[in-house]
C-alpha cells in the first residue's frame, strides 16, 4: 500500500435511508476508523455491529455501510484513529522482508497524517505572529467558569470574567402563542441559546425551566399548554458594550411590556426575575438567592 497525501476525515449529511458512506483515506485495519452518527460512536461488525466496512488496506479507501439506514439530515463523520504503536520487531540475522518494512513505513505516514489532521482543527497562531507568541491556555483552576479572551497587548490567551462594560444592557423580545392542548413544539423568531435565556408565562403563571427545553429556535414543553391558554415566551438577549437601542433596533424602542400580575416565581440560582406581583401589584425583582426587592410600588 502507498500513502496518498490526503486528509483522514470525511463528513456527510445523510439522505433518508442512506446506508453507504465512502471514506477516502487509507486504513490498515478495520479498527483504525471511527464512525459517528450525529456525534454518537457506532460499532463495527456483524451481529451487534451497526456498520460494515470494505476497502481496508486500499490506497483509495472504501465504504462504510450502515446496518440501519440513516435519517434525513443525520451527520455521518468518518475519521482515522489508529493506535500509535509499533507491532513489528526486527532481529539480528532474521528476515528483513519488503512487505514488513513497507507496512512499518506506511503506519508512520498514516500516523503523521492523523496527527496533522488533529492539529489542523486546533487553535493555532498564524505564521505571521511574533516568535514569542504563547498560545498555551491557562491551567484548569485559572480558567474554571471563565471566558477565554486574548490579551490586548500580547495577543496571548487568558481567562477572564465578565466585567462591567463588557455588556451594556440586555434586550427582551416577546413571542405570544395560544395553546391547543396537544401541541408541544413552538417556533420562535430567533435562537435564545438555552432555557436560561428565556422566561415563559402561561396565563400569567411562571413556568419552571424543568417543564420545557430549548433547541435552536424551538421551545418544547414536556406537557402541552392547555387548550385556549395564552402564553408568552420572553427571550433575554445581551447587547455588546457600546451598543445602544438605536444602533441595534430599527424604529423606536421606548417601552417594555411584561405580564401584569403573576405569582412570585420560584427561586432559580444564578437568575433574577422582574415581575408584577399579583398579590399587591408592585413591580419587583427576585434574585437568585431568593431575596425579593420592590422596584416600584403600585399606588
Amino acid at each position: 500500500m502507498t500513502v496518498i497525501d490526503n486528509t483522514p476525515r470525511d463528513q456527510y449529511t445523510a439522505s433518508s435511508g442512506q446506508t453507504v458512506f465512502p471514506y477516502t483515506f487509507e486504513i490498515s485495519a478495520a479498527g483504525d476508523i471511527v464512525v459517528l452518527q450525529n456525534g454518537a460512536i457506532l460499532n463495527e461488525g456483524t451481529g451487534v455491529g451497526q456498520y460494515g466496512i470494505s476497502g481496508v488496506d486500499s490506497d483509495s479507501g472504501g465504504n462504510i455501510t450502515l446496518v440501519t439506514g440513516a435519517t434525513t439530515g443525520d451527520i455521518i463523520t468518518l475519521y482515522r484513529d489508529m493506535a500509535l504503536d509499533r507491532l513489528t520487531s526486527y532481529t539480528n540475522g532474521g528476515d528483513f522482508l519488503a512487505a514488513d518494512v513497507n507496512n512499518d513505513f506506511d503506519r508512520l505516514w498514516l500516523a503523521l497524517q492523523q496527527n496533522t489532521g488533529t492539529s489542523n482543527r486546533a487553535l493555532v497562531a498564524p505564521n505571521t505572529d511574533p516568535l514569542d507568541i504563547n498560545m498555551t491556555i491557562p491551567d484548569k483552576d485559572a480558567r474554571r467558569s471563565k471566558f477565554l479572551k486574548f490579551n490586548s497587548v500580547t495577543g496571548n490567551p487568558e481567562a477572564s470574567n465578565i466585567l462591567p462594560g463588557d455588556f451594556a444592557a440586555s434586550s427582551m423580545i416577546f413571542y405570544a402563542f395560544t395553546g391547543d392542548g396537544a401541541t408541544v413544539n413552538f417556533t420562535l423568531g430567533m435562537e435564545p441559546g438555552g432555557e436560561n435565556n428565556t422566561q415563559i408565562y402561561i396565563d400569567g403563571v411562571y413556568q419552571q425551566k424543568s417543564t420545557y427545553s430549548v433547541s435552536g429556535s424551538i421551545v418544547t414543553f414536556s406537557t402541552a399548554p392547555p387548550n385556549f391558554s395564552t402564553f408568552e415566551v420572553m427571550v433575554i438577549e445581551a447587547l455588546p458594550a457600546g451598543a445602544t437601542a438605536a444602533s441595534l433596533v430599527s424604529g423606536s424602542f421606548n417601552q417594555l411590556s411584561i405580564v401584569d400580575g403573576i405569582t412570585t416565581p420560584a427561586t432559580s440560582s444564578g437568575n433574577a426575575f422582574i415581575y408584577v406581583d399579583s398579590a399587591d401589584g408592585d413591580l419587583k425583582i427576585k434574585f437568585g438567592d431568593g431575596a425579593v426587592k420592590t422596584i416600584v410600588t403600585d399606588t
